[in-house]
């Protein structure tokens, strides 16, 4: 009989793409989820991993497989809720996205709060900036950053987490060796530093800015393009060039003076912090409870 913790070393393995990475979420030896793998393969007769030092990949039975153990674990992870919702309790497994940057920065300090305000609830944190299938991945919801007037239009329910300000900053080193822009034309002889994930319907390459109550698009030629909010956050204050970015990421920067911003006087577009999740009337506690608390914590959030 499979043990439901060897599926869920299995199910995290492959979320992780690495038996490392994946022991370093679950907090075990690399060789204990090695061990738990081989379980399963033993139990099967069948091989569920091609390993190679580069990558690791899915044989055809481990994708087979892998379909199974998401409905086995989502069912007991169902069930375990059902149990706690009778009783009234927040408990159980709650799992969520959000970006890097936003997560690294700030959901991860808020984690310890979390934790002691509901000691039976579990966080299962994914941090990518990719746009994930909620649904598919078996998230309870989404933390994304969208521009404001450009929210989802999905079957997915949206909460409105916090609201900011675009930002538009270099370093002082950058802005010593380079004339500040006086308007976004001159961006054009600039190092601009480009983030290639789009937060709104913007084209790739051009930024967006706000003058009485007129949008200018203004097309840069980036010098660096980055898939990381943090990386393009670290390469502007190292003063590579001039960033666009959501003010969650850098307002506190600016305030104690590692970032300046350029073209204060010109407006930028706003972007909303929103939750999405299912669209179902049934909401568990555990969630419920998640999410209020990080409704209340973003109230907080410098943007």
């Amino acid at each position: 009989m499979w043990s439901l913790d060897d599926l869920n070393v299995y199910d995290v393995v492959i979320a992780e793409a690495s038996f490392a990475a994946a022991s370093r979420r679950l907090g075990m030896t690399r060789s204990a989820v090695s061990k738990a793998i081989r379980r399963l393969e033993d139990q099967l007769e069948a091989q569920l991993f091609v390993r190679s030092t580069r990558a690791l990949q899915l044989t055809d039975a481990g994708h087979i497989f892998h379909g199974s153990v998401q409905g086995i674990l989502t069912a007991v992870r169902r069930a375990e809720r059902m149990i706690a919702d009778q009783k009234g309790e927040a408990a159980g497994v709650v799992k969520l996205s959000a970006p890097v940057s936003l997560g690294l920065q700030h959901l991860a300090a808020w984690v310890p709060q979390i934790t002691r305000t509901l000691p039976r609830v579990e966080m299962d944190l994914m941090l990518t900036d990719r746009v994930i299938h909620i649904v598919e991945e078996g998230l309870d919801f989404a933390i994304r950053v969208v521009m404001v007037g450009h929210l989802p239009d999905s079957q997915l329910r949206v909460s409105r987490l916090a609201t900011g300000t675009m930002r538009l900053c270099a370093s002082p080193d950058y802005l010593e060796r380079r004339p500040n822009p006086e308007t976004p034309a001159d961006l054009q002889e600039h190092d601009c530093l480009l983030y290639t994930h789009q937060f709104g319907p913007e084209r790739i390459g051009v930024w967006r800015f706000v003058r009485d109550g007129e949008e200018i698009d203004q097309a840069i030629t980036p010098r660096l393009r980055f898939d990381s909010g943090p990386a393009i956050r670290q390469a502007t204050l190292g003063g590579a060039g001039v960033a666009m970015m959501p003010g969650f990421m850098v307002r506190e920067d600016i305030d104690r003076g590692a970032l300046i911003e350029v073209l204060p006087d010109i407006g930028k577009r706003q972007y909303a912090i929103v939750a999405l999740r299912p669209d179902t009337t049934y909401l568990a506690p555990a969630v419920r409870a998640v999410l209020n608390t990080l409704t209340e914590r973003f109230q907080e959030l410098p943007t």
